[in-house]
Parts: C-alpha cells; structure tokens; sequence
C-alpha cells in the first residue's frame, strides 16, 4: 500500500511575496497544498503564537513546521529535485538565488508615496540590480542548456522568473538588455504546470 501524501499548509501574507517561489514549486509539481493567505490584523493575532515571528510559515502532516523562505525553498526542491545533482550544483544555485534576493530586497516595496517609489526602483535597478543581471547573463549565453545551473530546471530559474516579473511590471525596457534571462523566464511561465499558478496570481488576472 503506497504511503499518503504529505499535507502542506503554507500561511503568507496576501499579494506577491517571499512566498512567491515555494507556491511556484507545489504548481509545476502538481503537488496539492493549503495556501492561506492573511492580511495584517489577522498577523497581529497569529504572531505571538509563531516561535520565530515570521512568515511564511510551512505546516507538513500538522506536525513538523518550517520557518523562512529560504530553509522552505531548500527544503521543497531537494525534495522535488530541484536543488542540483551534486554539492557543487547546489552551492551554485544557492549562490545565485542569494545574489538575486540581495540585489532584489533593496527595492522599496512599502514606499507609499508612488512618485518617490517608482523613483527608487528606477534608481535601484539600475544600479544595483542590472549589474547582476548581465552577470547572470554572461553566465547563461557560456552555456548550451537553458537553465541557469545543471541540465535542468532548478529553483533557482523559478527564483530569477519571479525577479523579472517584478522587474517586467516597473521597468519593462530593462529586460531587453537580459534577453537571454527574459527567455527562460517566459519559458518557466509558459510550461503547462504553471498555468495554474499564473491563474492565482495578481500579476496574471
């Protein structure tokens, strides 16, 4: 008799965020998963019952509970196979995921006045973020194969896909200097797994 299927909850906040990459994994897996989303008042109450105070949060079988986007994201692709096929692989997909969050957390997603906001990620992409990019398309344009680490996808390409979304939706003009990137990230977005998830996704509707 076959084992059960895991049962995952993963709790985040409503809208686009860290929890971005692990939903995109369930999706191109076709694995089912309880995406509960929470707005702010509802955080309040929740907070003080989370050991860590953070989210998101991933509850497996009700039992075992992880914390951060990154020890889930690791967690989910070594699982599914998308963590590379050998340390060497791993550290490079690592790498590169952290140079893209480094690089991506520094835009002002909570600046309320709009004017300054599009301002500072106009500022910040081209300073900071472009530099990694054409980095990372260096990379991909000394290979044969369309993924940015190893023979296959990785969670990292997921990463870099939900990147450019980001960057697609203020600064559109920029992905033409990364064609190389800007193709695997339509090719993520246009496998038949992913559907459904474009279907759950502001940025889609």
């Amino acid at each position: 008799m076959a084992p059960s299927p895991l049962r995952y909850k993963l709790i985040y906040f409503e809208g686009m965020g860290k929890a971005e990459v692990i939903k995109m994994i369930f999706f191109l897996h076709k694995t089912a998963f309880e995406d509960k989303r929470i707005n702010y008042e509802q955080w309040k109450v929740m907070k003080k019952d989370l050991p860590f105070c953070k989210l998101p949060v991933l509850y497996i079988n009700g039992d075992d509970t992880l914390h951060t986007s990154g020890a889930i994201l690791r967690y989910l692709a070594t699982k599914f196979s998308m963590n590379g096929k050998n340390m060497v692989e791993s550290a490079y997909i690592e790498m590169f995921a952290n140079l893209l969050n480094d690089s991506y957390s520094k835009l002002p997603f909570l600046e309320a006045d709009l004017k300054i906001k599009v301002e500072k990620i106009v500022k910040i992409h081209t300073t900071t973020i472009l530099p990694i990019l054409q980095k990372l398309e260096e990379t991909l344009s000394n290979k044969t194969i369309q993924f940015l680490v190893g023979e296959k996808i990785s969670y990292v390409d997921l990463k870099l896909a939900n990147c450019l979304l980001i960057t697609q939706q203020y600064l559109p003009s920029l992905l033409r200097r990364i064609p190389l990137l800007d193709s695997l990230k339509s090719y993520v977005l246009n496998l038949e797994e992913m559907e459904e998830y474009k279907q759950s996704t502001s940025l889609f509707l």
